[in-house]
């Protein structure tokens, strides 16, 4: 018998049984890890690290990597990228959590190229742009 616990997701594979409490845990370290990664330190004097970015907020589901808005004016949305989107690979290296899409992204700089393999109404396509730096704290994203 199935405890109130878990979930059960129909995926391409069947069913699949899901630990919620994982996936957020994980979406909330990749977040923090993220964010951290962007601030100065302004006490000790150590420069702020630019930080690609291409103006996309995910989730992680047991299906994947999902888009979950997509911040308007940026890469992303001149790219076609929609809210729902599942993120299969990035330059061709395949991203199954948040925290693998967050670390694959990072390899790059502001102004790189990367190409999208996203999974859209059960077709696979392909989208480029072009990454920038990520908005200040204080900026209205």
């Amino acid at each position: 018998m199935q405890s109130s616990l878990y979930r059960t997701d129909r995926c391409l594979h069947g069913n699949v049984i899901s630990k919620p409490y994982r996936f957020f845990w994980a979406t909330i370290l990749a977040s923090l890890l993220l964010v951290t990664s962007v601030y100065a330190n302004t006490k000790t004097g150590i420069p702020e690290e630019v930080t690609p970015w291409m103006g996309v907020y995910i989730r992680q589901t047991s299906i994947g990597v999902i888009v979950q808005s997509v911040v308007p004016d940026t890469p992303a949305q001149s790219a076609g990228i929609r809210s729902g989107d599942t993120i299969v690979a990035i330059d061709g290296n395949r991203v199954v959590t948040t925290f693998d899409t967050i670390a694959t992204i990072r390899k790059y700089q502001p102004g790189d190229h990367i190409t999208l393999t996203l999974f859209r109404m059960n077709r696979v396509i392909k989208k480029e742009l072009q990454l920038v730096a990520a908005p200040a704290r204080d900026s209205k994203f």
